[in-house]
């Protein structure tokens, strides 16, 4: 999914087979993967109203990750 109202996030991507989501931010050349994300938490993600709060709140600093090139 795209945000192009977050100043944040440029956009998201979940893999249900892996429970990963890979973050793309607009700030960001690289991409992020995040591991063991729920799919409930990952489909909450995607029906946001606010990508970026929504990334504080629940993703950031609280799931094991690592840049991708």
């Amino acid at each position: 999914k795209t945000f192009s109202d977050s100043s944040l996030i440029e956009r998201i991507k979940y893999d249900y087979l892996m429970q990963t989501l890979i973050v793309k931010f607009k700030n960001k050349t690289s991409k992020y993967a995040y591991f063991e994300i729920p799919e409930e938490l990952a489909n909450a993600f995607f029906e946001s109203k606010s990508a970026g709060k929504f990334f504080h709140e629940f993703i950031k600093n609280k799931f094991t990750h690592h840049k991708q090139d």
